[in-house]
């Protein structure tokens, strides 16, 4: 009879494990930060920078998240961004074309991250264009 208690104490120990196991494993896993793989740099004003900048969104481990909700905006210096991703990508993600705005200074982009409170913001300076002539 003791035997039998044995067994039926295991076998409640392991569906409790078994159940504690499953809801972790089933559970959402949050971002936890997003960073700039690389910042806009400088770019000629009114013309898409050379080199798109990327972000990275990371789990609490620190692995690259894919299919987070994102989005991505002109937060200063006007010009445009096209080929925003709503998602991001298994690793970097690319804001889209950032195309500066037409007056030299700063500029910048907002990405907003589903489940982060704090948005990350990319920045380019726009420089001035080589004159063409000189009158």
């Amino acid at each position: 009879m003791s035997s039998f208690k044995a067994r039926v104490a295991l076998g409640v120990a392991l569906l409790g494990i078994a159940g504690a196991c499953s809801k972790d494993s089933t559970a959402p896993i949050k971002p936890a930060s997003v960073s700039a793989a690389n910042n806009g740099g400088n770019g000629t004003v009114g013309a898409a920078l050379a080199t798109a900048p990327t972000f990275t969104v990371l789990d609490p481990s620190g692995n690259a998240m894919a299919n987070v909700s994102v989005t991505v905006a002109v937060s200063g210096g006007g010009g445009s961004v096209a080929g925003a991703p709503t998602k991001t990508s298994a690793g970097a993600t690319s804001v889209g074309t950032w195309t500066l705005g037409n007056t030299a200074g700063f500029n910048s982009l907002t990405v907003t991250v589903s489940g982060l409170a704090t948005p990350l913001t990319i920045t380019a300076t726009g420089l001035p264009d080589v004159a063409s002539q000189l009158t």
